[in-house]
């Protein structure tokens, strides 16, 4: 398998008071090395519930009752896991999770707190990475923001992002 990732007939189902919610029924795509793929579609159209059943922190009511979520990472020399297969707490997805995959939900309340200053927002998935790994995170939000390839004055990182005005951060 040569592509990063590769979703194969995933069907995930919500058991609810009122019966079986089908969210997701056969979703297939791939992601090949270097290359973008946006899940694109109207509200509940299960976008959000592929995302979650790919980094394993579905809600407690959703069960993936079929297909196989292949993670092909170039930076290990193993075989590609399916990532069905793993434990949802276990070290192996946590490393995993936030350290070789990300997530950016699409409610702004949970992903773009206006009180969170940028530099916390950047290094909380770093930070949370290395405690899974047992390691030091970044010494210093710049230092983790360049790193990233973005050019943050000192003193705007601790802003929160409804103090800018869209010039304050750029990309390289």
């Amino acid at each position: 398998m040569n592509d990063l990732l590769r979703v194969n007939d995933l069907k995930v189902y919500f058991r609810v008071a009122e019966g079986i919610i089908k969210a997701v029924d056969g979703v297939s795509f791939r992601i090949p090395p270097g290359r973008t793929v946006a899940l694109v579609g109207e509200s509940g159209s299960g976008k959000s519930v592929v995302s979650q059943s790919i980094m394993n922190i579905l809600p407690k009511v959703a069960q993936i009752v079929g297909g196989e979520i292949w993670l092909n990472d170039p930076q290990t020399d193993g075989p590609p896991i399916d990532l069905t297969t793993l434990d949802a707490d276990g070290k192996q997805m946590r490393a995993i999770r936030g350290g070789r995959i990300s997530i950016i939900f699409q409610e702004p309340m949970t992903c773009c707190r206006p009180c969170t200053p940028l530099a916390t927002r950047w290094v909380r998935p770093f930070v949370c990475t290395a405690a899974a790994a047992r390691t030091r995170p970044a010494a210093s939000p710049r230092k983790c923001c360049a790193s990233w390839a973005f050019r943050i004055h000192k003193k705007r990182s601790r802003h929160t992002p409804s103090s800018f005005q869209g010039a304050c951060v750029s990309v390289r």
